[in-house]
């Protein structure tokens, strides 16, 4: 298997100042340099930067970003928390049209987006495919004027049969998906299966491992608490053949959802995340 390594800012949310209602707040703000300096410290190949935890992209700081992110890729990943808010958000597509080319200039080749959320899951997906559609098709093209990439992900908003849906209808080439271990599990997906069903139009993925709380199940906004990547009760190594065999070779982006009770150090967690792959990698080859 061949992959590369990155690390997606949401990883680190609490250090931004983001916690949901079963984390503690700390006691210290990150800026973006220091997300991006960790990265050049844990020897990664890219890096998915959340735009919520930028500062407005203005021309002089898309080009000091840039400064210092380096021979790094990059990802600029739009929409949190709800993006496109299935289909409703018309200010929203047009903030992601004209962030497109702010990534442009930012050196990236792939933005990623979301089209909703945990809390839209419950809501009729067919509706919401009718709402979506348009406005994906829309933005695809104006990030195909820009020779960008799209990656939408399923962001417990819908499962990986409805996001194949809604990119067939699209119908635009460079519009694939963002797939999020995490993501799958919660809206009912197997892992594996969502894996083998959405590896052909994967363009980037969110690497997270669970401990799946018994009484999570069935309910995408319950509590889904990760744990170091190989220490959860994801078969990560059948998660990563299913995605080489089915024809995804890119970037493994370790993400976090809230930290499993036993760890509270994101930076480790992380680190320890990054060794696992690497060994798990060498070990293939």
């Amino acid at each position: 298997m061949k992959f590369t390594l990155g690390i997606d800012s949401f990883a680190f949310h609490r250090y931004y100042g983001e916690c949901t209602r079963w984390e503690t707040p700390l006691g210290f703000r990150w800026t973006p340099n220091d997300f991006v300096k960790f990265g050049h410290q844990q020897g990664v190949d890219a890096l998915s930067l959340q735009t919520c935890y930028l500062p407005a992209l203005t021309d002089s700081y898309v080009d000091e970003l840039r400064g210092q992110l380096g021979n790094l890729s990059r990802v600029l990943t739009w929409g949190h928390p709800d993006g496109l808010q299935g289909g409703k958000a018309h200010q929203a597509a047009a903030d992601l049209i004209a962030t497109l080319p702010k990534a442009k200039a930012l050196g990236c080749s792939l933005v990623r987006f979301v089209a909703g959320n945990h809390f839209y899951y419950h809501l009729d997906p067919a509706e919401r495919i009718r709402a979506l559609v348009p406005m994906i098709r829309d933005i695809a093209q104006e990030a195909a004027n820009q020779g960008l990439d799209l990656a939408m992900e399923n962001h417990a908003d819908f499962n990986i049969r409805h996001l194949l849906t809604i990119i067939e209808q699209v119908g635009t080439s460079n519009l694939g998906i963002c797939f999020d271990t995490g993501n799958a599990i919660r809206v009912g997906d197997d892992p594996i299966e969502a894996a083998r069903l959405a590896a052909p139009l994967v363009k980037m993925v969110h690497l997270k491992d669970l401990l799946v709380q018994e009484a999570s199940k069935g309910d995408p906004t319950a509590l889904w608490p990760s744990a170091p990547v190989g220490q959860g009760d994801f078969d990560i190594p059948l998660i990563l053949e299913t995605l080489d065999h089915g024809g995804y070779h890119g970037c493994l982006f370790v993400e976090l959802a809230g930290l499993h009770s036993d760890w509270h150090d994101e930076e480790a967690v992380v680190a320890e995340s990054l060794k696992y792959l690497r060994e798990l990698l060498t070990s293939s080859i």
